[in-house]
């Protein structure tokens, strides 16, 4: 596998396992297609960062908190000697809830705003993109496509402006919606 995060020509290799990207063009004859699928592809390996980031350090935290508790190791402080237990109980008590936290919500709800703010742009390019030059442009309200997007805009509305209940109870419901809109 290539070392690089994004390469376009390692994803249309042998070797790439295009079953973890959202989408990969069977048909040449588009060249929209293309741009699409290797701007999704670097969406798809930032979202899968973040969300593999997130829980490589929850891990790290856990695993420090169990050397410190094992004592295979310890913290050690120049006037208090060993504070292991204590340096536990802060990481127990503050920082794992809260990695926790971003790694459960936090980091899932950022990569749906970022795939909805992708799909909006996406379906503009290719209204342009398929339309013939003397079409009338303009918006159509109603449908099943039309629900699925204002439901990401309340979600990404609710996340900017810092309403975290309101997008943690719409979670549930956005991971279907994103499921079945791909």
């Amino acid at each position: 596998m290539s070392s690089d995060l994004f390469n376009s020509a390692w994803l249309t290799s042998d070797e790439a396992d295009k079953k973890n990207y959202l989408y990969v063009a069977r048909d040449d004859s588009q060249p929209i297609f293309h741009g699409l699928q290797e701007d999704m592809a670097q969406l798809n390996d930032f979202c899968f960062l973040c969300v593999e980031g997130a829980s490589k350090h929850l891990a790290e935290l856990q695993r420090t908190v169990k050397r410190y508790r094992t004592g295979e190791e310890q913290a050690k402080h120049p006037d208090f000697g060993d504070i292991s237990d204590e340096v536990a109980w802060g990481l127990e008590e503050f920082d794992i809830p809260r990695w926790q936290d971003t790694e459960q919500f936090m980091v899932r709800a950022m990569c749906l705003i970022l795939l909805s703010a992708f799909v909006e742009k996406c379906l503009k390019e290719f209204a342009s993109y398929f339309a013939p030059p003397e079409a009338l442009r303009f918006k159509r309200k109603g449908g099943e496509g039309e629900t699925i997007r204002e439901k990401c805009r309340s979600i990404r509305n609710d996340f900017a402006h810092g309403r975290w209940d309101d997008v943690k109870a719409s979670m549930p419901i956005s991971h279907y919606l994103v499921r079945s809109v791909l």
